[in-house]
């Protein structure tokens, strides 16, 4: 189970940065970045309990993304709005 996972800013223009915090002894994981159609535009390991990632969306079409953290135990996931 994720203690904490949100993204900021939301909208986001040029940036965002993900935030993540697993639960107790779990330290290892990924984040999945999916736009509106279901195809992955980013995939990242996690290697750490906590951590943040700052992701750059200028590269990426405006619109509606599906951010997910998947852990051994859980998987959260958040919706990013990304505007240019």
């Amino acid at each position: 189970m994720l203690q904490k996972f949100f993204t900021f800013p939301n909208p986001a223009s040029n940036w965002t940065a993900i935030y993540y915090e697993l639960s107790d002894g779990l330290k290892s994981g990924t984040i999945e970045i999916t736009n509106s159609i279901g195809n992955i535009v980013k995939s990242l390991s996690i290697s750490n309990q906590k951590g943040e990632f700052i992701w750059d969306t200028r590269s990426v079409e405006p619109g509606v993304y599906i951010i997910s953290c998947k852990s051994s135990k859980s998987v959260t996931t958040t919706k990013l709005t990304i505007y240019h």
